[in-house]
């Protein structure tokens, strides 16, 4: 499977919009080498990759503008 990089992009919002801001700074960074990439992301997400893989493309089906709320600042 071929994904673009703006898919890539919206996955890491979403995750973002899941998690927190830091997420990947603070949390998967640190321990991705020790844990390999899987491991790592289904540890911080609290999801495995199936789970977060299904709820990412339910919300890839949203409409654009939907989609653009999750990067909205408060």
């Amino acid at each position: 499977m071929i994904i673009s990089y703006n898919t890539r992009a919206w996955a890491i919002a979403y995750l973002v919009d899941l998690t927190g801001p830091n997420i990947l700074l603070d949390e998967f960074h640190p321990i991705v080498e020790e844990l390999g990439w899987q491991e790592a992301f289904e540890s911080v997400s609290n999801l495995s990759l199936d789970e977060f893989n299904s709820s990412f493309m339910g919300f890839m089906e949203k409409s654009h503008d939907e989609r653009l709320n999750i990067l909205k600042v408060d």
